[in-house]
């Protein structure tokens, strides 16, 4: 099964964390790598916003700049020779 365009675009911006990437990057990305239109992919940046996934910076003449939001500890841990790892921060 394909990933959809939204959680392709979460795993871009998660893995370049904690760099900001511009709109237009992702928009050229997605018109050059998939069958989507630019105005999809600003869709669900949006949508990731929304559910509190990305925070969202505007820099000069309102470019809007996308980055994930922080990680967050989780309950998921294991102890490996005494010592508590963390298996999953997203």
């Amino acid at each position: 099964m394909k990933q959809s365009l939204k959680n392709r675009i979460l795993i871009y911006i998660r893995n370049h964390y904690p760099e900001s990437i511009a709109k237009g990057d992702i928009d050229r990305m997605v018109m050059l790598n998939t069958k989507h239109i630019p105005e999809n992919a600003g869709r669900r940046l949006r949508e990731l916003q929304n559910e509190g996934l990305l925070e969202v910076s505007y820099g000069s003449k309102n470019h809007a700049f996308y980055q994930a939001t922080p990680p967050k500890e989780t309950a998921k841990y294991t102890v490996e020779n005494g010592e508590v790892k963390i298996i999953n921060r997203w």
